[in-house]
């Protein structure tokens, strides 16, 4: 009887750490999803700006050297907005309301624009990153270019970042 009622009070006494643990694991969780929230969104006003003041210089008569600096800087604002809506996304994601867009996209100019945002860090390593082209892939593709820009550039960035040459 006194071992029955020992596990009972062991059993209870977890159960009651358990559910103290579970509230404080999701009091954290929401704390998180509203602080990546308010970052995404106090981050994108600025990013917004630079892409702003790049197409606005991009307007302007520019050398063709100033042209592809500043396309490769809007290029580049573009992709870090990409990423602060991907932070957004996930807390979208864990409220279950995340939604994909779908787009008509020009597969040439696309990976190419994807190719030239990492030319800066190849032409630093010294290596090469060559495009080529399926002739079978169509020349426009119905996608999400947010999502596919977001998982290309994880894969290019990491294939720069772990090769040492070539």
């Amino acid at each position: 009887n006194q071992q029955l009622q020992s596990d009972i009070d062991q059993a209870m006494a977890l159960e009651s750490e358990l559910k103290e643990a579970t509230q404080k694991a999701n009091t954290a969780n929401v704390i998180k999803s509203q602080f990546l929230a308010n970052m995404s969104h106090e981050l994108r006003t600025p990013i917004n700006g630079v892409i702003g003041m790049n197409q606005l210089l991009l307007d302007t008569h520019l050398s063709n050297e100033q042209r592809e600096y500043a396309t490769l800087s809007s290029q580049s604002a573009n992709v870090l907005l990409d990423t602060i809506n991907q932070i957004l996304d996930l807390a979208t994601i864990e409220e279950g309301r995340l939604i994909t867009k779908s787009e008509t996209l020009d597969t040439t100019s696309f990976f190419s624009g994807l190719i030239q945002m990492f030319s800066s860090q190849i032409a630093d390593k010294h290596l090469e990153l060559v495009l080529t082209l399926d002739p079978a892939l169509p020349s426009k593709i119905q996608v999400d270019p947010v999502r596919l820009r977001q998982v290309l550039s994880n894969l290019i960035a990491n294939a720069i970042k772990f090769t040492f040459n070539g």
